[in-house]
């Protein structure tokens, strides 16, 4: 769960470094995609760490917490 967290922060600090360029004269292809990518990625790590939490209050199966969502059960970041 720990480590989780810790990957949320590092991933997150570097979206907001990110976000904080595009605001002060924007970014390349290649940062606007790394944005994306960060996002999709920070959307499935917070889902694990719900998991993780839920898993360890409620004493559940660890298989329960490895589950690994569908590509289709993402956001869409296009429909916005």
């Amino acid at each position: 769960m720990q480590a989780t967290m810790e990957r949320i922060n590092k991933l997150s600090h570097e979206r907001q470094n990110l976000w904080q360029k595009a605001s002060h004269g924007g970014l390349t292809p290649t940062e606007a995609n790394r944005v994306k990518e960060l996002t999709d990625v920070l959307y499935n790590l917070w889902d694990q760490y719900r998991r993780e939490y839920a898993s360890r209050h409620s004493q559940r199966s660890p298989a329960f917490v490895n589950f690994t969502p569908k590509q289709d059960d993402k956001p869409n970041q296009d429909a916005a």
